[in-house]
């Protein structure tokens, strides 16, 4: 499926649009984030097939040895790929859609994160200046997007 984590980080670029740098990694493996061409101290670890199903399935590292146990903790949970992508600084969009359907919904992540809300709460309030179009309750399209400001 192409919104399968591992398949958008290639088609998302392919399609010219702008995607922080992404690296998919085996989650039994003992990567180095400096060696995959990494040079911020952040990384995201993001399991690499479906989206986040669990708290920990996207999950900011700031070490190398943070990185590496999210990485077992994935493989422990029988995930076989993880993604690593740069931690880009700024405002961070979420958003769900649903193909050829009028349903779009965002949020500001960053003010969840800032407020230390628990992730179930973000955007469901009119403070994190959320829009909501159509009816459908299922997304099949799920993404993030970054914000140049």
């Amino acid at each position: 499926m192409n919104c399968y984590r591992i398949n958008m980080i290639k088609l998302l670029p392919e399609a010219g649009i702008p995607f922080p740098k992404s690296v998919i990694v085996s989650t039994d493996s003992d990567v180095n984030p400096r060696q995959a061409g990494f040079t911020s101290s952040k990384l995201w670890i993001k399991r690499g097939d479906v989206h986040a199903v669990h708290k920990e399935d996207v999950t900011l590292a700031n070490t190398d040895e943070e990185e590496l146990t999210l990485l077992k903790e994935f493989h422990q949970r029988d995930i076989k790929e993880a993604v690593l992508q740069e931690h880009l600084d700024g405002d961070t969009v979420k958003f769900y859609a649903v193909n050829e359907t009028e349903l779009f919904h965002w949020y500001y992540l960053t003010e969840c994160i800032t407020r230390n809300s628990t992730r179930a709460s973000c955007g469901s309030s009119p403070a994190h200046r959320r829009r909501r179009f159509g009816s459908r309750s299922t997304a099949a399209t799920r993404s993030s997007a970054r914000t140049g400001a």
